[in-house]
Formats: structure tokens, sequence, C-alpha cells
């Protein structure tokens, strides 16, 4: 059982590169409930930024039609749609979203390595960049990429579903080891 319980908890983690390479972030999965409060949230600000009912699946057809085109090749009519969705956005709500990012980014990362890996040093992300102090391994998350934290985000909201691939295919070694 022990190495079943070590295998679930090496999975309660993952490590990301960020700022090119340069930093190697090590964070947790959130758990189930943590991911629905996240996807509650989210999905509440997007209510709040497509306020109209439909414009979700308006704003879905319009992403399909200019995506791989360049501003340019796109004509008046789609400039136009472009325009109305995007005055269908508060800026506030994008704030919001943000800051709920901020937030579940500061609560999961955990630590961080400059040398690959071969030692770590307590990191502490803050929401605001007068609480950034080098000295006290403090970094303001604003200062984190937008490819950066998706990645993270990715990680912390579908590592359960990779922790449950890891722990079945470890049960399925363990069972054919234990019957040999």
């Amino acid at each position: 059982m022990l190495e079943l319980l070590k295998e679930i908890q090496d999975s309660s983690k993952f490590v990301i590169p960020i700022f090119d390479g340069a930093l190697l972030v090590e964070g947790r999965v959130l758990s189930p409930a943590e991911v629905e409060a996240a996807g509650l949230t989210s999905s509440m600000i997007a209510r709040e930024i497509i306020p109209k009912k439909g414009a979700g699946s308006n704003l879905l057809k319009l992403q399909s039609k200019i995506e791989g085109k360049e501003i340019t090749d796109l004509d008046d009519d789609t400039l136009q749609q472009i325009l109305d969705a995007m005055s269908s956005v508060r800026p506030e709500s994008l704030l919001k979203m943000e800051e709920q990012q901020n937030k579940i980014l500061c609560l999961i990362v955990q630590r961080a390595s400059q040398d690959q890996g071969m030692t770590w040093e307590r990191l502490h992300l803050v929401t605001a960049v007068d609480q950034q102090n080098a000295d006290s391994n403090r970094l303001w998350v604003g200062m984190i990429s937008k490819d950066d934290r998706a990645s993270i985000m990715d990680k912390a909201l579908t590592g359960h579903q990779e922790a449950s691939v890891r722990v079945g295919n470890f049960r399925s070694r363990s069972d054919l080891s234990s019957s040999a």
C-alpha cells in the first residue's frame, strides 16, 4: 500500500518550466472541489462578459471564421462583428477573471528551481507588485506570462484526470507483478 500512496502523492504535484525555462515551478493540482469552484467562478464571470443569450455561440462562429487569417484579410462585415463582440466585453469582468486566476496561481505554486530541479526553494506568489521581494522569494504573479499562466492552470485543473490514469496504470503494473 505504501507504494500506491506514494504514487498518489506524486500525482498531486506537477513541475512546469516558466520564463522560457529559466525557472521550474512546482505546484499542486486542484482538488475536485477547487476545480468546480474555479469553473463556477469562471462561468459567472463569462456570463457578465457575454450577457446576451446566444452570444456565446455567435462568438464561437466568429472565432472559427477568423482563425488563421490576418486582420487585413477580413471583410468589413467580419470586422464589424468583431467590434460588436468586443463592445459586450466589460473590462471589469476581465479583471475579475484575472484576479481569480491570480488567487489560484498563488494557492497552487509552492516552490521553484533555477538549476533544472537539482535544488528547490519555497516560492511565494503574491497578488500585488508592492508585495514582491526577492530576498523573501516573493514574486508578483503579474510577472508570469500569459502562456506560462495557461500552462500552470491547465496542469492544476487537469491534474486529477492525469493522476487517475497514473494510479490506474500503477495498479495494473502491481496486479501483473503480484500474479507472476
